[in-house]
């Protein structure tokens, strides 16, 4: 007959007699010799009817006392016991808590001292931008607006510099900034610049039709395929506010004897050109006149030179002879 069971807990052997465990303190089920149930607790006691469920007398006296330590080999089929937690570990877990919680508490302090002397930096800056803006109150009474708005641009800057979050203060003071702006200039009045501009042509001799300004030099002798014909060079100018096209179907003379010349089809280099001009630009160039008939023109006999049918130069009249 054996004296010792198994634990079911902790795989040792232990006396068949406890009712506990005696490393690991599971409880073993003992049967009571005078009921017969069950007692699952643990007690020495039967649960149901009181009876004792260990007699000493029946324990072997080898069994009364306690067996040696438990020795695991790993030949054995039990598994190995739960090892207590050395001295060393606990001693170590302690100094790590101690070193942990003194470092939390260092970078507490130095978190509250950062975050004290960020707010009486912030604090300082806020007096400083105050006190720039009362600056510029001051010089714009005073009437020095420039030193006004460098008062202003020298708050947004330093604000800018700081990283200050302050909407109302950067709206205030940006306000303040737009009224001490200086006025821009008024564009000059179109009707006043055109009438600038042609009193400034005619006074260099040129005649004003409408939207363009004529500069007619007295007409001369030309040559153009093996003909003479009049040359009348001439400096057209848009005095308008819009784009104009000039033409030389528009030009023509008047001869003594009462006819009209259009001038003749020729493109050369010199020649004035089909285009349009753009306000306040220019042409210049010549533009001939023939005659298939007549082999050649007095440039002498031309009486008038028009444009769209309005004179833009006139032969002087000789006074000693009128």
């Amino acid at each position: 007959m054996t004296h010792t069971r198994k634990c079911k807990g902790c795989g040792r052997e232990i006396s068949a007699y406890s009712a506990r465990c005696m490393y690991c303190g599971m409880a073993r089920p003992v049967r009571c010799s005078k009921c017969g149930k069950l007692t699952r607790d643990g007690s020495t006691m039967c649960a149901h009817c009181g009876h004792a469920l260990l007699d000493p007398q029946r324990i072997p006296e080898k069994m009364k006392t306690p067996p040696p330590p438990y020795e695991w080999k790993p030949g054995s089929n039990s598994t190995p016991p739960p090892a207590d937690p050395p001295a060393q570990s606990i001693e170590t877990w302690k100094a790590v808590l101690i070193v942990g919680s003194s470092l939390f508490v260092v970078l507490f302090v130095l978190q509250t001292v950062l975050v004290s002397r960020q707010r009486a930096r912030k604090s300082q800056t806020t007096k400083e931008i105050h006190a720039l803006w009362d600056a510029a109150k001051e010089l714009s009474a005073q009437g020095d607006m420039t030193g006004a708005r460098a008062a202003c641009t020298d708050a947004l800057a330093k604000m800018r510099e700081c990283a200050l979050k302050d909407p109302a203060l950067r709206a205030a003071i940006g306000r303040e900034l737009q009224t001490l702006a200086p006025e821009k200039p008024k564009p000059p009045d179109k009707v006043v610049q055109r009438k600038t501009m042609r009193e400034g042509l005619a006074a260099e001799g040129f005649i004003c039709h409408d939207a363009l300004a004529h500069q007619a030099k007295p007409p001369g002798r030309g040559f153009y395929l093996q003909r003479l014909c009049v040359e009348v060079w001439t400096k057209v100018v848009n005095i308008s506010d819009k784009p104009v096209k000039v033409s030389r179907r528009s030009f023509a003379i008047l001869l003594d004897d009462g006819r009209s010349l259009a001038p003749d089809d020729v493109y050369e280099a010199y020649h004035l050109p089909e285009k349009e001009i753009q306000p306040g630009g220019s042409l210049s160039g010549a533009v001939l006149f023939g005659s298939r008939e007549e082999k050649t023109i007095d440039p002498q006999h031309v009486k008038e030179v028009t444009y769209a049918g309005k004179p833009i130069w006139t032969r002087p009249t000789d006074v000693s002879n009128p």
